[in-house]
């Protein structure tokens, strides 16, 4: 069995896709110096036979009493993961990556969709709604 040295994760962006953008037209006028809240959820899916990890970003911005939803921004970064398959459990087949390269991926995918978001909302009543940074490693993980 190879230790944990042996076993470097080393991986590059394929691609970036974004699976959905929406702009929901506010009920109430949005006053300059209005306050926004983020909601972010990621999902890391897997796919062993061609050695990628998609990670997606859901990033929804509400107004600051959360009643209302503003805008929906939904993007996918692709990773190739190279000695994804030492990773692997031969039995179950599941792999279990390393929590800090997951947060590594995360961090990438958050950053990515802000200046998607930045690039999607420009000249907007959400303009200046820009995504505050945020630890990555405090996301839940849910296996």
């Amino acid at each position: 069995m190879k230790n944990e040295t042996s076993r470097q994760l080393t991986f590059k962006i394929v691609t970036i896709e974004i699976i959905e953008a929406i702009l929901n037209k506010p009920i109430l006028p949005i006053l300059e110096g209005a306050n926004f809240q983020f909601d972010i959820s990621l999902e890391q899916r897997i796919d062993q036979v061609k050695g990628l990890v998609i990670v997606i970003c859901t990033i929804n911005i509400l107004n600051d009493a959360r009643d209302q939803q503003l805008s929906r921004i939904i993007s996918s970064c692709i990773f190739a993961v190279n000695n994804l398959e030492s990773y692997t459990n031969k039995k179950s087949k599941a792999v279990d990556l390393p929590d800090e390269f997951r947060v590594n991926l995360n961090s990438i995918s958050i950053s990515t969709t802000r200046g998607i978001m930045f690039t999607y909302l420009k000249g907007t009543y959400l303009h200046h709604a820009i995504l505050p940074i945020v630890n990555p490693s405090s996301f839940k993980l849910n296996k």
